[in-house]
């Protein structure tokens, strides 16, 4: 059997830990990568609880802030106050990758940098400064608006 579950998407608030700071969570948004009829894009939306590294992380992802989540599923079942049964999937994480940081940093939580995504990161802080997507986070082949020179000789058909 097999639970793994990869996530990228964006924290929808600060995160909330206990007063120890053994434990955290937050909701993260994850685009769907389809449009809707009506042209936007839908998301769905995910609790994520973690356990190790609650103060680092706590102090460096912020509303807004682009991540990476490695976990797995779990059941969170209870019964509320007014005697209803919740049930709910949450993901607990093993591993929170930092795509964009409200400070600029890019690491992951085991504080380890990520030098791959350093120079594409540092080439969209203005558009993530903004709130906005930085789209070739998402898509290699995302074009900014430059041409493209391709010949007819590089094609392969």
């Amino acid at each position: 059997m097999m639970n793994i579950t990869g996530l990228v998407g964006r924290t929808t608030r600060d995160i909330e830990s206990n007063d120890k700071q053994t434990a955290a969570h937050f909701d993260l948004a994850v685009q769907r990568n389809h449009k809707e009829r009506d042209g936007n894009y839908k998301a769905d939306f995910f609790r994520v609880n973690f356990f190790s590294n609650v103060k680092y992380i706590s102090e460096n992802v912020r509303k807004g802030s682009l991540i990476t989540v490695t976990g797995r599923l779990a059941n969170d079942n209870y019964t509320n106050s007014n005697g209803q049964k919740v049930h709910n999937v949450v993901v607990l994480a093993n591993n929170i990758g930092f795509l964009s940081l409200k400070n600029g940093n890019n690491q992951n939580s085991s504080g380890q940098s990520n030098n791959n995504n350093q120079s594409r990161n540092n080439q969209n802080n203005n558009k993530q400064d903004n709130g906005e997507i930085a789209h070739d986070d998402f898509n290699p082949f995302y074009n900014d608006g430059d041409n493209i020179d391709v010949s007819d000789d590089d094609l392969p058909f």
